[in-house]
């Protein structure tokens, strides 16, 4: 569905994914008070991702500027759903490849599943977590992706 579609019902029970950042997706802002990688709003042409709680040796923030592209930057998002009945899954980008590294992180099995079986709890299972991932922009597509930061939820 289009974001534009979307009731408030659908983010309460069940599973959804959720791409785009919040200007373009405003159903994420429902989840950004327990995030802790979020977009700030664009300023010249630069967008850039907070880190809220930077760990030691980690940046403040991630910054892609549209005049130089070479460097884009997407966050995942697996967060419980507004009921914690369920899972949403978000995919944001500091860009469309950004966007689409998001997506690339999580759909190729040899980028998720080390970060999964990396994180899982002693029972196996797999909390919810945040990722962000930084991509090479390759004419309008992302490659040479890796993990540049993540958290799990408690």
């Amino acid at each position: 569905h289009y974001a534009r579609d979307l009731l408030p019902d659908d983010l309460k029970d069940g599973n959804i994914v959720l791409i785009g950042a919040q200007a373009a997706n405003p159903w994420v802002d429902l989840f950004e008070p327990n995030m802790n990688f979020v977009f700030a709003r664009p300023q010249n042409r630069e967008y850039t991702i907070l880190n809220r709680t930077p760990l030691r040796g980690e940046p403040a923030e991630w910054t892609s500027n549209l005049n130089d592209t070479q460097r884009v930057y997407g966050v995942v998002a697996f967060m419980p759903n507004l009921n914690g009945n369920g899972h949403v899954l978000i995919l944001e980008g500091t860009s469309s490849p950004g966007t689409e590294c998001a997506w690339d992180f999580v759909s190729n099995d040899l980028t998720l599943l080390p970060f999964l079986n990396s994180i899982k709890r002693e029972d196996r299972s797999v909390p919810h977590f945040q990722v962000v991932v930084e991509c090479t922009n390759l004419t309008g597509s992302s490659v040479e992706r890796h993990l540049v930061a993540w958290r799990t939820m408690k």
